[in-house]
């Protein structure tokens, strides 16, 4: 069970459903903080997300 924890706490569900269009986003100008206010959740969320 604390596998399975570890293995979920790497996927937050906004960025599950996002996938791609982070990148996209960011690659169209838009900051982390913009991107981030898009899908609900913190900027440090996304930036942990990009940094893997």
């Amino acid at each position: 069970m604390d596998q399975l924890r570890v293995i979920c706490r790497d996927f937050h569900p906004a960025l599950v459903v996002a996938g791609g269009r982070i990148k996209d986003l960011i690659a169209q100008g838009h900051s982390q903080a913009e991107v981030a206010r898009r899908l609900g959740i913190s900027r440090q969320t996304l930036s942990n997300h990009l940094n893997k």
